[in-house]
């Protein structure tokens, strides 16, 4: 039962998804930063992120095993790791081009996706001696990110409405404890599927959040 529920974290937090979680947290946290809030420019959005950051790298990987690049979805080996890591960077890395470019998406955004773009190459450089945790990168990145959006890109309580049941405000002490509650899970799933080694999932963290960090510095170094 604690396998499967494991495999459940896992496929919920899956790298891939990342970008697109850090997107409706912060459209949720913080909607003003998107200019107009109305569900349609919200909409618009995870439409213009979706293809490329998760269907597409998920299309390619899916069509590896066949070609014969990877034995396993499941990318067991290092080795494996390769070919999905330089797929998903040109993808990452054209895609960040254009939402440097495109003015729909707030600063906050770019920040972030280029806190996960040099995350991807970090982990990529490193996989070539260690076989880091992918989960854990992500899940360092996420946590970076709220860390950033506490810090700079919101108020002190983000409001909530269930439809009717209950309307109030969430603290955003909460809502980061919560994160970081998360990201434990994430590495703790990883750990029991006997994925990675704890090395490898504490390596994963540290390049995440710093990766976030240094994005933050280029960013208010060099951003537009």
């Amino acid at each position: 039962m604690i396998r499967i529920l494991a495999h459940i974290i896992s496929i919920i937090f899956h790298p891939i998804l990342m970008a697109i979680y850090m997107l409706i947290l912060l459209m949720w946290i913080n909607p003003y930063l998107f200019g107009a809030s109305g569900i349609s420019q919200r909409t618009e959005l995870l439409v213009l992120m979706l293809p490329t950051s998760v269907v597409i790298p998920v299309v390619c990987i899916l069509l590896m095993k066949p070609l014969g690049f990877i034995n396993s979805y499941q990318l067991h080996t290092r080795q494996e790791r390769i070919v999905p890591y330089i797929t998903t960077g040109v993808l990452y890395t054209w895609l960040f081009i254009n939402i440097y470019h495109q003015t729909l998406f707030p600063r906050a955004y770019v920040i972030f996706f280029l806190g996960a773009l040099i995350a991807l190459f970090i982990a990529f450089f490193i996989n070539n001696f260690s076989k880091i945790s992918a989960h854990s990168v992500g899940a360092g990145g996420l946590l970076g990110m709220m860390i950033l959006t506490y810090a700079y890109f919101s108020y002190d309580a983000v409001e909530v409405s269930l439809q009717g049941w209950w309307q109030g405000q969430i603290s955003m002490s909460v809502i980061l404890v919560a994160t970081i509650i998360v990201v434990g899970l994430i590495g703790t799933s990883r750990l029991i599927l006997e994925a990675h080694t704890r090395q490898d999932i504490y390596g994963g963290y540290i390049v995440g959040l710093s990766s976030q960090l240094i994005a933050f510095q280029i960013m208010n170094a060099y951003g537009n």
